[in-house]
């Protein structure tokens, strides 16, 4: 998977979440039309990436989602300059 972009306005939600879990978010995120994108970390964690306009979009899907995908969030990052 492609690095995480970084710039203003771009928040990053990192998740920890099996293999088998990604696949099926990645699945429901394609149907949100571009709410967020996926990045690998390695290992079992993954980061998510949207804009700030979105991200309260974003964590009510997550929210949804939590009580059938097993994940647990890592930390959210605002990320308003590269590092």
């Amino acid at each position: 998977m492609p690095e995480a972009p970084v710039g203003p306005g771009v928040v990053a939600v990192r998740l920890a979440m099996n293999d088998a879990d990604v696949v099926v978010l990645g699945g429901i995120l394609l149907g949100y039309d571009g709410l967020a994108s996926i990045h690998g970390e390695g290992g079992d964690s993954i980061v998510l990436v949207t804009t700030e306009a979105r991200s309260s979009e974003l964590d009510a899907l997550l929210a949804d989602l939590a009580s059938e995908l097993p994940m647990r969030r890592v930390s959210i990052d605002q990320r308003l300059e590269p590092t």
